[in-house]
């Protein structure tokens, strides 16, 4: 093979540099580097390596990582960088995407890719709900190592899914009149909950000292509301479920969560505004290219994790919150006046909840999974991706209005290195076919406008994209453009998408639930 043309540059008189030419068969590379230093450049006692930017090479393997020709190396006796400093590319990246014969959008596999460049990152995974964002791609999960990269969370830092089981009867929910009643009890779930007081002592419920999880009056007042887009929530009743036990690995076994013609409620939001917020201090539509990463030991790192932390408590607290304000709805002889005993009321919403997860925000993980001797702490950044761990043993896939939700179960193997191919993750919905401009005009125009095709159970036909429920569900939504924008057809059949996931080994799927009332917004 071919010898490798470097450029040597001294550190600390940037205009005195020299060639190295380094033989394919030098694998002690750090060494040729200094030994030429000391000859050409007359540095005395060369002992640090920098690209350009800053960014510090240690050893010959990290040499080796970004060896090509005209790769230039500032040789340091010991000063710190001289020069602006910024983030080197990755070099060592996979990008995988968990389907075998669902074809995923080009151009958010151009956004995978063009991600999977950023500094750090050593894994980009797209899920088969994988669909394009402005910039970033959602239904992807990203691995750094040494990196923060906000803008791959976005702005709903905390957004998830939560379910809590309810004592509805199913039979109340089978017919138009029966879901119709149900929705009509629906009111009063717009607006603040309550004054300040009470919504303060909502968020010191269980916490360490009581401290408190505001994050501020600003946006407190939105505490325990749905927000817009795809946020919801819903009423669901099991329709099938598989006998299983799930074993963690610590002992700790898992029977199925939910029973046969269980009514349940999903709960889909996030942290209403307060990520955006966080997120435009480190990112916004003015930055930079090298404003979208973030070494893991700069204090901004440090600033955004306790403000992303800050988002993700809220924006669980917010979603206990709404299912409390449903319940008062629904089950209204069992909830009554709940600002008499705030934290009591608390205690029942976590007995009826049964699970909670984030699918936008990033934890800190040992890497590779089930490696314990050789793991390293690395980023797990999630952009519509649920978690798939031991101890997340089932997962919802909500479909769109009028599909089931899927009760998935993550699997773990050898073939899939324990979790690795997936990056710990699976989608976590449909994912979407059709952008909301398109959604607005073409299936509107499709329907001639009538939104009661869509909310008040009026059967229809999608051309077989996905299975949709017998006489569909009662949907509350008085927002006619987000009516067509969250319709069935601008979504993935998720059927499909689930199917994609037990080829590619790395989850089951284990149950159903068929939508029954569907809660967007409604003007009061």
């Amino acid at each position: 093979m071919p010898a490798t043309r470097l450029t040597l540059i001294a550190n600390a008189s940037q205009t005195n540099r020299c060639p190295l030419l380094l033989p394919s068969s030098d694998s002690d590379i750090l060494t040729a580097v200094f030994t030429t230093s000391k000859a050409k450049l007359r540095i005395k006692k060369p002992t640090r390596v920098f690209l350009r930017g800053g960014h510090e090479l240690f050893t010959s393997d990290d040499i080796q990582q970004y060896l090509k020709d005209d790769l230039v190396l500032l040789i340091s006796a010991g000063e710190a960088y001289v020069g602006n400093t910024k983030a080197p590319p990755s070099t060592t990246c996979t990008v995988h995407t968990i389907t075998s014969q669902l074809a995923l959008d080009p151009v958010s596999l151009s956004q995978l890719a063009e991600c999977a460049k950023l500094p750090g990152i050593i894994s980009a995974v797209g899920l088969p709900d994988l669909h394009p964002g402005t910039r970033f791609p959602i239904g992807c999960t990203f691995i750094s190592d040494g990196y923060i990269h906000p803008p791959l969370i976005g702005g709903d830092i905390g957004c998830g899914m939560s379910w809590y089981r309810t004592t509805l009867k199913a039979d109340k929910l089978w017919d138009a009149a029966g879901v119709k009643k149900v929705a009509g009890n629906l009111v009063g779930l717009e607006g603040e909950w309550l004054g300040p007081a009470e919504r303060e002592a909502w968020l010191s419920c269980g916490t360490a000292d009581g401290k408190s999880l505001s994050v501020g009056a600003d946006w407190d007042r939105y505490l325990g509301t749905i927000g817009s887009g795809n946020h919801f929530a819903e009423l669901q009743v099991v329709e099938d479920i598989l006998p299983y036990t799930y074993n963690d690995g610590t002992g700790q076994v898992y029977t199925p969560p939910f029973a046969p013609d269980e009514v349940i409620l999903l709960v889909h939001s996030g942290s209403r505004g307060y990520g955006q917020h966080v997120l435009s201090q480190f990112y916004n539509s003015s930055s930079t290219e090298a404003d979208i990463s973030i070494p893991a030991t700069d204090p901004k790192a440090l600033s955004y994790l306790t403000l992303h932390d800050a988002a993700c408590a809220w924006a669980q607290r917010s979603r206990d919150l709404i299912a409390l304000r449903f319940l008062c709805c629904l089950e209204s002889s069992l909830w009554d006046s709940p600002e008499a005993n705030i934290p009591a009321y608390h205690a029942a919403i976590q007995e009826r909840k049964a699970m909670d997860i984030h699918h936008n925000n990033v934890t800190l993980t040992p890497w590779p999974p089930a490696a314990p001797d050789t793991t390293k702490a690395i980023y797990i950044h999630r952009k519509g991706a649920a978690p798939s761990t031991p101890s997340t043993p089932f997962l919802p896939l909500p479909g769109s209005r009028g599909t089931p939700t899927l009760i998935l179960r993550p699997l773990f193997s050898e073939a899939t290195g324990h979790g690795a191919q997936n990056a710990l993750s699976l989608a976590h919905g449909a994912g979407r076919v059709m952008s909301r401009s398109k959604a607005r005009v073409g299936i509107a125009r499709k329907y001639n406008g009538d939104t009661e095709v869509m909310t008040n159970m009026k059967p229809f036909s999608r051309s077989g994209k996905g299975r949709v429920v017998e006489g569909a569900g009662w949907v509350v939504c008085d927002d006619k453009e987000l009516v067509w924008e969250e319709a069935p057809e601008a979504y993935k059949d998720v059927e499909v998408v689930g199917e994609e996931m037990v080829r590619c080994g790395v989850a089951a799927v284990v149950g159903r639930v068929v939508p029954r009332v569907t809660y967007k917004v409604r003007r009061e």
